[in-house]
């Protein structure tokens, strides 16, 4: 019987695909054709594939302790109720004068195992808004967009919005941004609508769309003020959130779906049915639940035990969108403590919903058996800070500067855009804000160093 020394390419990529992104992280030191291998484009997409057909992992991220902080979390194979997480090192800072200063980041969106993340820096009392990246945690690699105008601050011109993050039928990766300045300048009007602004990965600048819609939604009397920056769900290639129905003398403050086609770029609503009523304190929230868009209540403030509500809407292009009701949560009672926002995360698995419940003392991860109809905490001891934010992600070798620049890490032309971000070319910070406040287009000179490549990523000699 002939010996079979080496395994054809196909088989070992269906091998490889198989396996956990960490395991494929190390196998890329084994040797070159290892490495060219897990490079190559066809097993990135062939890797994704697989990973979306698993169960979804949890990303935690909080600016509270370290640098941003950063946490991949799933399911011990081993232990059904037991959790494991591992840290994921995403250090970024800017420099001046020789002194680090540390960005906080907000995880705005997911696509395809990228993060989009808002970051910002504190100056005094004020949250300066740095920039966007896109940024493969697994990987370690990150690209900045370009600034745009909807800046958003926490100090001067206050600005609420919502930013999505997908891709097109075609393969492109677009971010949007839709904003509404308020404050107390004199440029602002208190009667602009939603100003919208929409990027390609790897354009050089964005593109102004129109959005004939004034605000977003938020209950006057919801106890929990709305976040500054929130994310837009993606799903096959559309982009959704939730604003305010233009007031009529009939209606007053309702809230519709506002719907982002990525491939034409163009803009729809969905409005919901008469029965569906809107309890008081409660804030609306949307979350992808088994490949449709989920509508639930965000309970805010409350000592009883409680019903929260969702129903999932079935886009259909061809018969209408349909709405129907889903799912009643009672939520337990948590001791003495009071809930400030009880709010749906994602599902992840068949029988998982995820829900991050926010007390006086500090987040919860909790986990609700849809069989079982029991809620479940999720705790890593000396792991999980007291403060947290989730999202549902998708872990894959997606690299997003390959992406922003055109090319595969196979071209000699590819360079490397590591994570430590520098401003240069101010003489003071002030400056560099002032900059900032003044010419709310202007983009700050970046140079970049890859000083914080993981030792499994370095190419094998």
């Amino acid at each position: 019987m002939k010996e079979v020394k080496h395994l054809p390419c196909e088989i070992v990529s269906e091998i490889l695909s198989r396996l956990p992104i960490e395991s494929l992280m190390q196998f890329k030191s084994v040797c070159k054709i290892w490495f060219s291998l897990i490079e190559d484009p066809s097993f990135v997409k062939l890797q994704l594939k697989r990973a979306k057909s698993r169960p979804r992992r949890l990303i935690l991220w909080s600016n509270q302790v370290r640098k941003n902080w950063v946490l991949l979390l799933d399911r011990d194979k081993e232990g059904k109720d037991m959790w494991k997480g591992r840290d994921i090192s995403l250090e970024y800072t800017f420099k001046y004068e020789k002194q680090d200063h540390c960005l906080n980041f907000i995880i705005v969106g997911s696509c395809n195992g990228l993060l989009c993340m808002v970051s910002t820096f504190w100056y005094g009392c004020c949250s300066i808004f740095y920039g966007i990246f896109i940024c493969n945690p697994i990987t370690q690699e990150c690209t900045m967009l370009p600034v745009g105008g909807g800046r958003f601050f926490n100090g001067g011109n206050i600005v609420e919005g919502q930013i999505g993050f997908g891709v097109d039928s075609s393969g492109k990766y677009k971010v949007i941004q839709i904003f509404k300045k308020l404050g107390f300048s004199s440029d602002v009007d208190d009667d602009c609508g939603l100003k919208g602004e929409i990027i390609t990965l790897g354009e050089s600048s964005w593109r102004e769309i129109e959005i004939p819609y004034q605000s977003f939604y938020s209950r006057d009397d919801s106890w929990r003020k709305r976040r500054a920056i929130e994310g837009m769900v993606f799903m096959n290639g559309v982009l959704y959130c939730i604003i305010q129905k233009p007031t009529t003398h009939e209606v007053s403050n309702q809230p519709i779906i506002l719907v982002f086609n990525l491939d034409d770029e163009k803009f729809s609503t969905i409005e919901f049915r008469p029965f569906i009523e809107f309890p008081p304190y409660y804030e609306l929230g949307l979350t992808e639940i088994k490949g449709s868009l989920a509508l639930h209540h965000r309970l805010d403030f409350y000592d009883e035990p409680s019903i929260l509500r969702m129903w999932l809407i079935d886009i259909n292009k061809s018969k209408g969108n349909q709405l129907y009701h889903c799912d009643h949560t009672r939520v337990p009672k948590m001791g003495r403590n009071f809930f400030v926002c009880f709010d749906l995360v994602g599902m992840l698995s068949n029988n998982l919903l995820l829900y991050t419940v926010e007390i006086e003392r500090g987040t919860l991860l909790l986990v609700h058996c849809l069989e079982k109809k029991q809620f479940m905490r999720v705790q890593i001891p000396q792991a999980i800070p007291s403060r947290f934010q989730a999202k549902s992600f998708v872990p894959s070798l997606v690299s997003p500067i390959a992406i922003a620049c055109g090319k595969t890490k196979k071209d000699g032309r590819y360079k490397f855009q590591g994570l430590h971000l520098e401003v240069v070319g101010y003489s003071s910070l002030w400056e560099f804000m002032s900059s900032c406040l003044l010419h709310p287009t202007f983009s700050p000179t970046l140079s970049y160093k890859s000083q914080y490549l993981p030792h499994w990523y370095r190419h094998p000699n």
